[in-house]
């Protein structure tokens, strides 16, 4: 989000991006509470990462959903979340293309969770969120193959 919204606003990044996993994580877990379905907190899931890259109030223009996925991720298989995550770290500290990062953090997340344990639809709540997230950055796949993705 920071990249369509963080010039537009005070919040710092880091925040930003926290705020933004809450958003996928504070619902789910909500939804582990009040029942032990794995469908109802994977439906859960996918309806904060859709609110998050396709919110209402913005026109439908959100953000890639990187750190969403990642808040829902988190609360139902926490492993894959951390594999992501050191992914994500390992990639942006060697390139500083967080986008790179994400990309080999969602994947690394979903190897993750389909070689785990845990309900299979959380797994497959997880290849749909990546699904969705190479589609939120197709634009960055097209400068990675070009060579142009900026670096910060």
């Amino acid at each position: 989000m920071f990249a369509t919204r963080g010039a537009e606003t005070s919040v710092p990044p880091t925040w930003l991006a926290l705020l933004d996993a809450a958003k996928g994580a504070l619902p789910v877990g909500l939804s582990r509470w009040l029942t032990g379905d794995p469908n109802v907190h994977a439906a859960v899931g996918l309806a904060a990462f859709l609110g998050h890259v396709f919110p209402v109030w913005l026109g439908f223009r959100g953000g890639k959903g990187v750190a969403t996925a990642f808040g829902v991720i988190a609360v139902l298989q926490p492993w894959a979340a951390l594999a992501g995550f050191f992914a994500y770290a390992l990639l942006f500290a060697i390139f500083r293309v967080s986008s790179l990062g994400s990309l080999v953090g969602g994947s690394t997340a979903l190897a993750v969770s389909f070689l785990g344990p845990g309900p299979r639809a959380y797994s497959f709540l997880t290849a749909a969120l990546f699904g969705m997230m190479l589609f939120t950055h197709r634009a960055n796949i097209r400068r990675l193959l070009g060579r142009a993705e900026k670096r910060l």
